[in-house]
């Protein structure tokens, strides 16, 4: 078992900043004690601050790669990157591409998932093809497409994964395919 404790550490909570120490086990936080706690043999923290691990739902990749094609090996190189940076928990986000282009994406991260089961990549966020072409951003137009209730289906039982999707609800069936949404667990985004 490897222990180590931070002293003189500012800790961000949800209610205030308290000043405090940290036991640290494992790689993980094991305990957080007030500043009556001494931690002699602690690593002095010098009053800086120790947040939790940002979270980011929508990020398209890092590094130079792009979720869209990066491979298994260069998710985990993204993903490592942000985890530098204090981002512990993402959403690998795509983009308005062609069909074979997203299933590719996805199946990529499926290979990541089954590498790197307890990684800070959770899952996708599908960011179109069911945009407004007349409001859709940097997206590329010639693979936007109504919602489509089937094909979603059909992806969420291969890729259970997928975490987010941003839809037009002003689209043709996208009301239904917000309530699909919510019924398989899926947070559904207004885009």
């Amino acid at each position: 078992m490897n222990t180590f404790y931070l002293k003189n550490v500012k800790i961000v909570k949800n209610d205030a900043v308290h000043l405090g120490c940290v036991e640290v086990e494992n790689g993980k936080i094991k305990n957080i004690f007030d500043d009556s706690f001494c931690c002699e043999k602690g690593i002095d923290c010098k009053g800086n601050y120790l947040f939790p691990g940002f979270i980011d739902l929508h990020c398209h990749g890092g590094i130079g790669f792009d979720f869209m094609d990066a491979s298994p090996k260069e998710m985990k190189e993204i993903a490592d990157f942000h985890l530098l940076h204090g981002t512990t928990t993402m959403l690998a986000t795509t983009l308005s591409g062609s069909k074979d282009e997203t299933e590719n994406s996805l199946k990529n991260f499926s290979e990541y998932l089954k590498n790197n089961p307890n990684g800070s990549l959770v899952g996708v966020h599908l960011e179109g093809p069911y945009f407004n072409p007349l409001q859709c951003g940097a997206q590329d137009t010639r693979y936007m497409r109504n919602p489509n209730s089937k094909e979603f289906v059909d992806l969420k039982q291969r890729f259970p994964f997928i975490r987010r999707i941003s839809v037009a609800p002003e689209l043709d069936g996208g009301i239904e395919f917000g309530g699909l949404g919510r019924k398989l667990g899926v947070l559904m985004s207004i885009a």
